[in-house]
């Protein structure tokens, strides 16, 4: 990954980015996932925290020049622009507007783009139709979308949120329009299989600069991830990431960064030991 607008230094640490909640979306004290509830922490300060210069902001509203300020201390930032239909209309023509301002401002991300149903036709712009897995954008709207991209004031990449689960043949067409995957494992069990299922997704998307998506928590069992699971993980993408398999890594969420949680602390000491490492 070489965004030629903002080029990524030859060390690990610039390759790394965090996924980025307000404090309560997750964590609350009715959430669904059993995380425990701590102090709110800002974005920033989290990634601060841990190491990592770069995050992807995510809000389910636009948010008011009160909570811009942080991402001016980030290296990089992008922003969730949806996850269907509405949050789409809603959110980018509001990170649209920030480009201009922000200089460090270069990634859209798609998230849960998939929504998992039947396989369908859909008109594809390159001519006749084409079978996709149904998303929260279809063929024509992402071909739209990226000629837009293009009037922008500076380059901007388009990031696709992709799930182990949801591998077949028919992502490939919109996969094509991200210029960077972020390849996520929900349940912590399925690291085993992390080896196996990335290389599913590389005989998919064989060239795709990809980051490595990794949950400090183990959302799909809703419990804290095992320490071995993580040290298994870890140890996999600094291998992927030093023969260029990947592209960097991408630690999920900011919330979670003070609560004393060991598999996070092992990411951060693991940050903190792996970060000036080339390749």
């Amino acid at each position: 990954m070489n965004n030629s607008y903002l080029p990524y230094q030859n060390e690990l640490q610039d390759c790394l980015w965090m996924w980025g909640h307000e404090t309560g979306v997750y964590d609350g004290p009715n959430n669904c996932y059993c995380i425990p509830v701590s102090e709110p922490i800002g974005m920033a300060h989290a990634c601060g925290y841990m190491g990592i210069p770069n995050v992807c902001s995510v809000r389910w509203e636009t948010c008011g020049k009160a909570h811009l300020w942080q991402y001016r201390n980030m290296k990089r930032f992008g922003w969730v622009i949806g996850h269907n239909q509405e949050t789409y209309a809603k959110l980018y023509p509001f990170a649209e507007s920030l480009v201009a301002d922000y200089p460090n401002f270069t990634a859209f991300e798609l998230d849960d783009f998939f929504d998992n149903k039947p396989d369908v036709l859909q008109p594809d712009p390159k001519g006749g139709e084409t079978l996709v897995s149904p998303a929260s954008l279809t063929l024509q709207e992402l071909d739209a979308l990226k000629k837009r991209m293009k009037t922008l004031p500076h380059p901007v990449e388009l990031r696709i949120v992709l799930y182990a689960r949801q591998l077949k043949p028919t992502i490939v067409p919109a996969l094509d329009y991200a210029d960077t995957v972020l390849f996520w494992t929900w349940n912590g069990a399925d690291i085993s299989k992390l080896p196996e299922n990335f290389h599913k997704y590389r005989e998919l998307a064989p060239n795709k600069p990809t980051l490595l998506g990794i949950y400090m928590w183990d959302f799909g069992d809703r419990k804290p991830l095992d320490l071995g699971f993580m040290k298994d993980q870890l140890e996999i993408a600094l291998a992927w990431w030093k023969s260029r398999e990947i592209n960097g890594l991408i630690f999920h969420c900011t919330p979670l960064v003070n609560k004393d949680l060991p598999a996070v602390e092992y990411c951060r000491e693991w940050i903190a030991q792996h970060a000036k490492e080339t390749r």
